[in-house]
């Protein structure tokens, strides 16, 4: 219990600080460079998991939301979203 307060409270708050600070550098919507790479669905789709355990996660991080909002709606990556199969915790 201990260990899920620290990552709760202070990992994932280090470590989104560092993401949202990527992307507000960033020249546009992408993790790195001008395009969509594997760093934004990997980063997209591990936040997503992350935000379903907890749903106030992202909260304090516009630019990560903004980031998997555009990700998870692009063409494809949607429909995939949509229709997947649902994974038990």
């Amino acid at each position: 219990e201990e260990k899920g307060v620290k990552l709760e409270e202070e990992t994932f708050p280090f470590y989104l600080a560092k993401f949202e600070n990527i992307l507000k550098k960033s020249e546009g919507k992408f993790l790195v460079g001008r395009k969509v790479s594997y760093a934004d669905f990997f980063v997209a789709a591990n936040f997503q998991t992350s935000v379903i355990i907890k749903p106030s996660l992202l909260d304090n991080f516009p630019s990560i939301e903004a980031h998997q909002s555009f990700i998870l709606g692009l063409p494809g990556v949607k429909e995939w979203v949509e229709r997947r199969p649902v994974t038990p915790f």
